[in-house]
């Protein structure tokens, strides 16, 4: 029984000298006695290759956050500009309200003078389908 153990135990860890496949290169090598549990690249280069384009991942990921962040805080500031903005102009309403009346009566006035014919025309239709609405709901309130 104990015999099976040890061979069952040495047949278990009889893995310790097979090749492994470096993570970088995907070659076989044999890891070193000293570090056989953690090496994982076949030679330093690797591992600094490796290391050089996992940070590089990182850096292009914090250069993509740091473009969003300084995105996002040029609208914020676009944003706030615009809201002084919508400030100044209510401020300069409330203090010159009389004056863009007179200019919006003007406007208005103008506007009608212009456009006179066409404004009394659409009236003019508006009252005459008014009629012609009335008289129809009257000739179905008889016809029912």
């Amino acid at each position: 029984m104990l015999c099976t153990n040890v061979a069952s135990h040495i047949e278990a860890n009889d893995f310790t000298n097979a090749l492994r496949k470096c993570a970088f290169c995907m070659k076989p090598f044999s890891p070193s006695s000293k570090c056989r549990k953690h090496q994982i690249y076949c030679s330093i280069s690797c591992r600094n290759l490796a290391k050089r384009k996992r940070d590089k991942h990182h850096k292009r990921a914090y250069q993509k956050r740091e473009k969003y962040r300084l995105a996002k805080r040029e609208q914020n500031r676009r944003y706030r500009k615009k809201q002084e903005t919508a400030e100044y102009m209510r401020r300069y309403r409330e203090g010159h309200m009389e004056e863009i009346r007179r200019q919006n009566r003007k406007a208005s006035n103008k506007y009608y003078q212009e456009n006179r014919r066409k404004i009394a025309f659409s009236r003019s239709e508006r009252r005459w389908q008014k009629k012609l609405k009335a008289e129809i709901d009257a000739l179905k309130k008889v016809s029912s």
